[in-house]
């Protein structure tokens, strides 16, 4: 009886012995892998994390350049004109000279020179005037669209006048197109 109960007992434990041998084989090594493969995956996705995010740390400092760069140039909003625009320029300029009082006015342009990518022409004034008058046509000039720039400026008194005589050279920029 002894025998039997043996070998009855090593005929169930055969069996479950396989079904345990299986499940390690079919189950619990691939879902092992699987694991190792997902670990690996996050361990390498928390690195590309960590790396992304200090690449994103930058942007709020650039962010903080671009405005710095848009208060910088705010006022520069001038333009490069045509040239057929020269001539209501140069109306503009002998407005502001009557507009701010300025008297004995001569306004002479020069000869353009050219660049590769834009034009140059000199504009020599001479006009007469208070120191304030001066400085308000001056202020005009810097708040006009048009890009110039003021070259040469002198300002001298004459002997027992009360005006000054003011002139000046200033280049003004434009494109043929």
């Amino acid at each position: 009886m002894l025998d039997r109960f043996g070998k009855n007992t090593w005929l169930m434990l055969a069996p479950m012995a396989a079904i345990v041998i299986g499940a390690v084989v079919l189950v619990f090594m691939p879902q092992s892998g699987q694991l190792k493969r997902l670990e690996s995956q996050i361990t390498a996705q928390r690195y590309k994390l960590r790396a992304e995010s200090e690449q994103a740390s930058v942007v709020p400092e650039l962010v903080r350049q671009v405005e710095g760069m848009k208060q910088r140039y705010k006022d520069f909003d001038h333009r490069l004109p045509k040239r057929t625009e020269l001539g209501g320029f140069l109306r503009d300029i002998a407005r502001h000279l009557d507009e701010h009082d300025l008297s004995n006015q001569s306004i002479e342009p020069g000869n353009p020179t050219r660049s590769e990518l834009f034009h140059t022409l000199p504009i020599t004034m001479r006009f007469r005037g208070s120191y304030m008058n001066i400085a308000r046509f001056l202020h005009g000039l810097a708040e006009m669209e048009r890009l110039s720039r003021v070259e040469m400026l002198q300002i001298a008194r004459d002997n027992g006048q009360e005006d000054l005589e003011a002139e000046m050279q200033i280049n003004i920029y434009f494109t043929e197109r």
